[in-house]
């Protein structure tokens, strides 16, 4: 899949990829004209130091300079970067003069497009022992949804605190989609990643899904099909399921790779948004996320709340 490939190995047939199962914008993806990247224009300038930043003290991301997007879905290809003096290493100066402390860690890479021009895709890791960063307007940012939102002053210190505690996060991925009699069957995949330098040895996960879906299998996780979760002022009835990790049974989380922990295989109804929740604790960190899923033309699509 081309998400899950490393950018390193990246073709203009992955960006086609990207278009053809129209991989929608996120929390962790940016999709940019070609003509977002001007050396003439500050204002432009601003935006790119702002949006790497956003990115970095967020949950980490890439941006893609060369897709056109609408309604947050990308339509096409543009003709790519002409202006030959843009460049990676033009992208990287400049990013790494416009941003307070420098972002460690940033991978770009260029992408030649057949009509001449060059594409960019900038993967940003999330900032950790640097965190925050501060962008060309001396103000902090963070992805909110599709958007670049200026930073809260507790998010400013929740930032802060990712050097000395595990900052764990839980990602969500999803396999092929088989029609059946009862409804649509497919594998949810479930990740386990920290955005700290500092290892989590112990953690507990959870994941909650609507109690519409029928859940066949859940590998070793603890299921409690009988549960309900409070959000926002509303009961909803969901489906627990549970599992710890504890070294030396498992491995520590650390920051260099996300960790697959379990897979669930589930039916639900073709024509329902159904939710899923998330919440992971580790000692000094607990983090939590709802989001929802269903089903459009064949796979499922996936929103995390922020």
């Amino acid at each position: 899949m081309t998400m899950i490939k490393p950018i390193s190995e990246w073709t203009h047939h992955d960006l086609q990829n990207l278009i053809r199962d129209q991989v929608q914008e996120s929390l962790n993806l940016d999709y940019k004209a070609s003509a977002s990247l001007d050396k003439a224009n500050q204002k432009k300038i601003n935006e790119f130091s702002k949006d790497v930043a956003a990115f970095a003290n967020s949950a980490g991301g890439r941006i893609i300079y060369g897709i056109v997007e609408e309604g947050h879905l990308p339509t096409a290809i543009d003709d790519g970067v002409t202006d030959p003096t843009i460049t990676r290493e033009w992208i990287e100066q400049k990013l790494q003069s416009t941003i307070r402390p420098r972002v460690q860690g940033l991978i770009i890479r260029q992408i030649d497009l057949p009509k001449g021009g060059r594409s960019f895709v900038i993967e940003i890791p999330a900032a950790t022992t640097f965190a925050p960063h501060m962008s060309e307007d001396q103000k902090y940012y963070r992805r909110y949804n599709f958007e670049s939102v200026a930073m809260q002053d507790y998010e400013v210190k929740d930032a802060m605190r990712r050097s000395s505690a595990p900052d764990l996060f839980v990602d969500v991925r999803w396999l092929n989609v088989e029609a059946t009699i009862d409804g649509s069957a497919t594998t949810c995949m479930i990740f386990i990643g920290n955005r700290s330098s500092e290892p989590a040895l112990y953690s507990s996960v959870s994941v909650w899904i609507d109690k519409s879906v029928t859940i066949q299998q859940h590998d070793d996780w603890r299921l409690e099909d009988s549960a309900s979760y409070r959000l926002a002022g509303q009961t909803y009835p969901i489906q627990l399921l549970h599992r710890n990790l504890i070294v030396p049974h498992h491995q520590p989380v650390f920051k260099e790779k996300e960790w697959n922990i379990g897979s669930f295989k589930f039916v639900f109804h073709r024509t329902a948004i159904c939710k899923l929740g998330w919440r992971v604790e580790a000692p000094g960190n607990v983090n939590e996320k709802w989001g929802t899923f269903h089903l459009d033309s064949g796979r499922v699509l996936w929103s995390q709340d922020d």
